[in-house]
């Protein structure tokens, strides 16, 4: 099993930032699916901000002929692209520190919001991170994995289904602690002397960084939540999802010093709204397509 590696919610955040419609309208050929424009409905809404699709048709006029109906796929990656932009600008100007960025503002076009997307992640990743407080985390972290965006877990691998079960007898009883039974149990050198505890990280960096059985036994789990036998490729894995009381302030602090972690208090914070047309607004994965 591997450990998420410093800074990798961060890198992937910048990655969903870059994924400009410069890059996706290149294959809108090839999608299929269209949304259609009335103008000037509003889209989408970032606290005070707002973008209409006459602001969307604006953005993709100079690549589209007929922007009254557009690739579904390329419109999504213009609103998840606006959105985030302005989450993180609203969090730098909570902060204290707005961005002075006129040559840009009210920039329309395709150009101007890949300007636009620049600045505010330069800005955003360069600026002292606003404090999230223990009682933030811990409000959050109490909705589970998929609402909060955030994992804490602690595993168990042995090599068979029986020992896998017998774990979970014992635990649940309350015969012995997760960690004792980590120590007596687990085939995990990396993990097995540390009463089977991973480092905890945003939901996105934990999905890409565990085997795929292993990522997605967890994705709908609560705090407490026993989870098991958990097959992979590694032998059998019995998953606890850490209780809130557990962590430790390193912990806590490892999660907000997550970018993710930290864009999905900032988007809480800010209020995001989405015309339903164009999927719906998590503030742990971002903009979630239709279908």
């Amino acid at each position: 099993m591997s450990s998420p590696r410093p800074g990798a919610g961060l890198d992937r955040l910048s990655g969903v930032i870059r994924r400009t419609p410069l890059v996706l309208l290149a294959a809108a050929v090839a999608l299929t699916g269209c949304s259609t424009f009335t103008d000037n409905d509003v889209v989408a809404e970032v606290g005070d901000e707002q973008l209409t699709d006459a602001d969307v048709q604006s953005i993709l006029s100079a690549r589209l002929d007929d922007t009254s109906e557009v690739p579904y796929d390329v419109a999504n990656a213009v609103v998840s692209n606006w959105i985030i932009d302005q989450v993180l600008r609203f969090d730098l100007a909570a902060a204290g520190t707005p961005i002075d960025d006129t040559m840009t503002d009210g920039d329309m076009t395709e150009e101007g919001q890949q300007a636009s997307f620049d600045a505010a992640f330069a800005a955003w990743t360069s600026a002292e991170p606003r404090p999230i407080t223990n009682d933030q985390v811990g409000s959050a972290y109490g909705q589970g994995a998929t609402e909060s965006g955030m994992v804490c877990v602690a595993h168990i691998l042995v090599d068979d289904e029986e020992t896998a079960d017998e774990v979970i007898e014992q635990f649940t009883d309350g015969d012995s602690t997760f960690t004792a039974l980590a120590a007596e149990y687990s085939n995990d050198p990396g993990s097995a002397a540390n009463g089977g505890v991973l480092p905890c990280s945003s939901l996105s960096a934990f999905v890409n960084t565990y085997v795929p059985e292993f990522a997605e036994a967890v994705i709908d789990t609560q705090p407490g939540d026993v989870v098991g036998p958990v097959e992979t490729q590694f032998g059998y894995h019995v998953i606890w999802i850490r209780p809130f009381a557990d962590l430790t302030e390193n912990d806590i602090a490892t999660l907000t010093s997550d970018g993710l972690v930290r864009f999905s208090f900032a988007a809480e914070e800010a209020g995001v709204t989405v015309d339903p047309r164009f999927g719906e607004f998590s503030v742990a994965s971002g903009l979630i397509p239709v279908g």
